[in-house]
């Protein structure tokens, strides 16, 4: 048996050759990135990370049509498991094949206006699951949305976690969806079914012209091969193949988009609803750190998993060091994760040892209000509590992810050290936008100067906190 490093080489090298799939290859790697183990781990790592995630991350319309047809193989596969059997007959119901797949996705994959809104009274909106993305490119969407449709209800197809972005607003309503970004082919695919008897539920009764549906180009549907409305009822962001010149960045792209669909006198930007609570808690936290330092940035240095995004450890202690020797304070992200815990940690230690007064935020903000003077806070929350404080901050600092969008979207200056993992249209489309102010420091792998790296990171976040 061919190892998964093996089927994805020979892959890439086919697909080079003549732009052809090897379909052989995409299902032995998709039989193999089923169930539980190392084996299959290390299969579905190969079939989304060395191929699906290069495909998308290109930006470009013939490596879209590629995923199609790569990943319409990888379905006909899932759908005949004895396990998969709720996702076969799904398709079935809806009378499709691997080719109908295929064919239907090739023609949506086609970057055109999408067809007017309507006054549908429900809009179902499908996360883009990765956080960034469901601020730059679901909440443009849904505050455009919002804004036409007065009196629509949003429902917000979602994993749990991100749901905490929208839930500040009376009109969007919830429906989790358990997408497991790092389960297997039966564990990822089975997120479709769910979300289907999710919207015959929440459309139950409904005419057809009372709602409508709106793939974001959304991983719960497989960036819409898996089909959870009818086509007329269904509007669809294509982001991987719009063009716009001279529009680059996903959150204006979806901007225009949503423009076209709701007939808006001009571009929606990225908004997040956030609940009061977490407001109240973040400005509860910035108040009981004013006597600490006059301003605060939030630094997150996480990855999302992908360590070819940072930078390593000697220049996050030097950007932090940086900050605070200007008297910055600094609000340091730990994570959500065991694995990402121990950076922030380690620098937290090494600047403990130089003399920093570190603190720990929890849910009480009573250790902010004792004796010292804080220079430091490690802090781990929920998103949209992480939202709030980013919002509560006078500058966002971090590598390309999720906090660069959530910054942009609240308003606060943000400074986004960018190593580019995809190539330069992957820089622009994922470059932060919104009502923030920005900064984009694009570094080129293996050729890092860390000292120059980051005094140009801190002259940067001078000029965004201003005077």
């Amino acid at each position: 048996m061919r190892t998964p490093a093996d089927l994805v080489a020979a892959f890439w090298a086919r697909y080079r050759a003549d732009a052809a799939v090897d379909t052989a290859v995409v299902r032995a790697l998709a039989e193999q990135a089923i169930g539980d183990g190392p084996a299959a781990d290390a299969a579905v790592r190969a079939l989304f990370l060395e191929i699906v995630e290069p495909l998308a991350d290109s930006f470009e319309p013939a490596a879209a049509h590629t995923f199609v047809d790569a990943f319409a193989e990888v379905v006909d596969v899932v759908r005949h498991h004895p396990a998969a059997s709720a996702l076969d007959r799904g398709l079935a119901e809806l009378g499709h094949t691997n080719g109908s797949l295929a064919a239907r996705g090739h023609a949506w994959l086609e970057p055109r206006p999408p067809a007017p809104i309507g006054d549908p009274s429900l809009v179902v909106v499908l996360s883009q699951v990765n956080f960034g993305a469901e601020v730059a490119i679901t909440s443009t969407i849904v505050n455009g949305v919002l804004e036409r449709l007065p009196r629509a209800t949003v429902f917000h197809v979602a994993p749990t976690a991100l749901h905490g972005l929208f839930a500040g607003h009376p009109r969007v309503r919830f429906a989790p969806i358990d997408y497991q970004r790092r389960g297997d082919l039966l564990t990822r695919l089975g997120a479709w079914p769910v979300a289907r008897e999710a919207v015959r539920a929440a459309t139950v009764g409904l005419a057809p012209d009372e709602w409508l549906l709106i793939d974001t180009d959304s991983r719960i549907t497989q960036t819409n091969l898996l089909p959870l409305a009818p086509d007329d009822r269904t509007r669809y962001f294509p982001k991987r193949t719009t063009e716009a010149p001279p529009l680059e960045r996903l959150a204006e792209l979806a901007g225009l988009w949503t423009e076209q669909l709701c007939g808006l006198p001009g571009r929606p930007m990225p908004r997040l609803f956030l609940p009061e609570d977490a407001v109240a808690w973040a400005e509860s936290v910035r108040a009981a750190l004013e006597s600490h330092a006059a301003r605060w940035a939030v630094v997150n240095l996480g990855v999302g998993g992908n360590p070819a995004k940072g930078l390593g450890h000697d220049f996050e202690l030097a950007l932090v060091r940086g900050l605070l020797d200007r008297g910055v304070g600094v609000l340091l992200a730990r994570g959500i994760s065991e694995a990402e815990y121990a950076g922030p940690d380690r620098l937290a230690a090494e600047l403990a040892a130089e003399g920093v007064e570190i603190a720990h935020l929890g849910d009480d903000v009573a250790s902010l209000t004792a004796p010292g003077c804080r220079q430091l806070i490690l802090w781990q929350t929920s998103t949209e509590r992480m939202a709030a404080l980013v919002a509560a901050a006078d500058l966002h600092v971090g590598y390309d992810s999720q906090g660069q969008h959530f910054a942009a979207a609240l308003g606060t200056p943000g400074l986004t050290v960018f190593v580019p993992t995809g190539g330069d249209r992957f820089v622009r489309r994922w470059s932060a936008f919104g009502p923030g102010p920005t900064r984009i420091l694009r570094v080129e792998p293996g050729s890092v100067d860390i000292v120059s790296v980051a005094e140009a990171a801190l002259e940067a976040a001078d000029e965004l906190l201003g005077p």
